[in-house]
């Protein structure tokens, strides 16, 4: 399922970095902690800038 268009393939590359670095410290964190976190499926592309 792949809905998202991008504008060439250095930036599908660029938010799959992203998506994978997140998706690492979501893994860590529930690890660790006593709640658990997971992913959004409108913002997991996006870094922390773009989600201000």
């Amino acid at each position: 399922m792949n809905h998202l268009k991008y504008q060439s393939s250095e930036e599908m590359k660029h938010r799959y970095s992203i998506f994978a670095e997140s998706l690492e410290t979501i893994r860590s964190h529930n690890k660790r902690l006593s709640y658990t976190l997971g992913v959004n499926g409108e913002f997991f592309q996006l870094c922390n800038s773009l989600c201000k």
